[in-house]
């Protein structure tokens, strides 16, 4: 048999197929698929509305769904490990052994030839440094993590694929209510009223993200000031004795 006879053979079958489906549903018409044999359209299957339709968003939305959970979780570890670490890097900076360890200095002599030695850097100012960029970090990954709902789109992807599972189910095992003659249409509606009600939660997210920058900005800009405050005042003391200095010497 050659391969045109085969095809065709195939295309025969189907139609007889497609014939037999539409001879053996008894439509009740109230509200469900108004008369389908009468429409040109060849009509679409159980079978094939499972396989093309109700398979394929099962499997879009346990990928999805598995996707987000890992994308979640792993956003959640980083900042959980990081919020463990800044009260450990503000114990450590307020040691005074971390205060009187120079990481950065300027050695200098001034107008009256005394010699002059200038801390720009202490192992304490390097770990409060780290600690106020932790704070930071942190927000930005819980500000991720609000932005783009992993935890909230996860769980509704993956309810979504349990009512599809459910709906499935219930239908090829003749469960009520698909256990009438016109159970495929209203299995189709249930299938698409799923789709359809998790099509209508997306949400525009641009106030969101301005939220989450404007924080961002605003808890960076007070670790800026709070360190600057520091600075200043630990050069308030050396200002003073370089001054009293320069006073008695010139009084003698």
């Amino acid at each position: 048999m050659s391969l045109e006879e085969e095809n065709l053979n195939q295309t025969e079958k189907n139609e007889e197929q497609s014939a037999n489906f539409e001879q053996k549903i008894d439509f009740s018409g109230k509200g469900y698929n108004f008369n389908p044999v009468q429409r040109n359209a060849k009509i679409m299957t159980d079978d094939e509305y499972i396989t093309q339709r109700v398979d394929v968003q099962m499997n879009w939305y346990d990928n999805k769904a598995s996707f987000l959970q890992k994308k979640y979780k792993k956003f959640k570890r980083w900042e959980i490990a990081i919020a463990a670490s800044v009260p450990v890097l503000i114990g450590f900076a307020a040691m005074s052994v971390m205060e009187h360890t120079v990481l950065i200095k300027d050695v200098f002599t001034d107008k009256n030839g005394v010699e002059r030695i200038v801390n720009y850097l202490t192992l304490s100012s390097l770990l409060q440094v780290f600690a106020a960029v932790a704070g930071v970090v942190i927000i930005i990954l819980k500000g991720f993590n609000d932005l783009e709902e992993y935890q909230k789109n996860w769980k509704e992807y993956r309810a979504s694929d349990e009512a599809l599972k459910q709906e499935k189910f219930k239908y090829l095992t003749r469960t009520e209510p698909y256990d009438e003659a016109d159970a495929y249409p209203m299995f189709v509606e249930k299938i698409e009223s799923i789709l359809s009600k998790e099509r209508q939660q997306w949400k525009v997210i641009s106030k969101a993200t301005n939220e989450i920058t404007e924080k961002a900005q605003e808890s960076l800009a007070n670790q800026m000031n709070k360190f600057q405050e520091e600075k200043d005042l630990k050069k308030e003391p050396e200002k003073k004795d370089i001054k009293t200095e320069a006073e008695a010497k010139a009084k003698g």
